[in-house]
């Protein structure tokens, strides 16, 4: 459940951000690789998912052995 949920929220994430990065002035875009635009998105969001993960179920787990 941790992982699922931490891949949800990662993949939205990575959405909104890449939506948002779309926004830039097409100036922007000339200077920086595609490539290196999408490691970035995949490198800053990455560690976000295990702990948006493990921030939401692990008090749901203590709730529920109470």
């Amino acid at each position: 459940m941790k992982g699922w949920m931490g891949r949800a929220h990662a993949a939205a994430l990575r959405f909104n951000l890449f939506d948002f990065i779309l926004r830039f002035p097409l100036t922007r875009f000339r200077r920086v690789k595609p490539a290196e635009m999408a490691t970035m998105i995949k490198d800053e969001v990455e560690p976000l998912g295990g702990f948006i993960g493990e921030a939401l179920i692990t008090p749901l787990f203590s709730a529920a052995r109470r």
